[in-house]
């Protein structure tokens, strides 16, 4: 009898368990439908491209079948909860905006909005994805200010915002685990937040072409990993920091045409692993500092149309790696 009793015990406790995974899974199905449903309406899809996400009455005998958005265009789900976990949007001349039922994607890691004319507001709701790993909404028309609540996705590492037209000043607070971080192209404005020094995870830095002002923050020579360093192309105030030196994984630097003034510093000439360097179209002065002979990797140099004076460093020639040298308008 008392073995009997285990036995109908084990029964129902198994039949719960089974009822609420499907009660759960269920809910889940239901969720991501809804979710994807509501981002292909706000859309304008003049192509057709997501002529495949429909709406579907999902009904599971036995044992569940993989849903149909599983197999829908851009959609990867992972294979056993059925989660969405990356969608590629990319190049499919869609324009509208972004529903914020993106928020109920709980587990999307991959994000690729990139080359369609998606515009307004970049929606909030998309910091609310804590899986989420890269996200990419480069060459989109995205304009107002960047919303609040960047520094909410713990997971990013890469972020593309290349070619939008965003105002106001760049997101101060970053999250802290970026790596590759793109918002050049837009209109930001402001100085360049001396908060970023204090990301040291960061690789990649790209902030030319907006119109960014004010002096560059020494903050950035903390930035001991980074590898790639972009951001001219704007109207900065006063020189170069020597702290810059400091970031000896650098490979490539480029400040040109941002208006800078003042001396090279000799601390750049700290960079050993710099392939490139383009300070072209500024307002330096002084001579090229002779321990330029250090920089042994470096392929591409341009330093014209400066006010660089004096001689032409002998150390120089001792460049074997050079291929481009432009001291041009000095």
């Amino acid at each position: 009898m008392l073995d009997y009793r285990r036995r109908h015990h084990h029964l129902l406790l198994l039949l719960y368990l089974l009822l609420l995974t499907r009660l759960t899974l269920s809910a889940t199905i239901h969720t991501t439908l809804f979710s994807l449903l509501s981002l292909k309406s706000s859309f304008s899809d003049p192509s057709n491209t997501l002529l495949d996400w429909k709406n579907t009455t999902v009904i599971f005998a036995g044992t569940y079948a993989k849903p149909p958005w599983c197999s829908w265009s851009g959609v990867t789900c992972q294979p056993r909860t059925f989660n969405v976990i990356s969608l590629n949007l990319s190049n499919r001349n869609l324009s509208g905006t972004i529903s914020p039922e993106i928020r109920l994607l709980h587990q999307l890691r991959h994000l690729n909005l990139s080359h369609n004319a998606f515009e307004g507001p970049l929606q909030p709701n998309i910091f609310n994805l804590p899986s989420l790993r890269t996200l990419d909404i480069n060459h989109n028309k995205f304009n107002s200010s960047f919303p609040s609540g960047f520094e909410g996705l713990h997971s990013l590492v890469y972020f593309s915002a290349f070619s939008n037209s965003f105002t106001g000043p760049l997101p101060s607070l970053l999250p802290p685990s970026i790596q590759h971080l793109d918002l050049g192209g837009s209109y930001f404005t402001d100085s360049v937040p001396a908060s970023y020094g204090g990301f040291p995870t960061l690789r990649y830095l790209y902030l030319a072409g907006n119109v960014l002002t004010g002096f560059l923050p020494p903050q950035l020579g903390n930035l001991t990993l980074l590898e790639h360093l972009e951001i001219g192309y704007n109207n900065y105030s006063g020189g170069l920091p020597a702290e810059l030196g400091s970031i000896t994984a650098l490979t490539y630097l480029d400040v040109s045409s941002a208006n800078l003034s003042g001396p090279i510093p000799l601390e750049i000439c700290n960079l050993t692993r710099l392939n490139t360097l383009f300070l072209f179209k500024n307002q330096l002065t002084g001579p090229i500092p002779p321990e330029i002979a250090r920089l042994s990797s470096l392929a591409f140099l341009d330093l014209s149309e400066n006010q660089i004076s004096g001689d032409i460093p002998d150390g120089i020639s001792l460049l074997k790696n050079l291929t481009l040298l432009n001291l041009m308008t000095n």
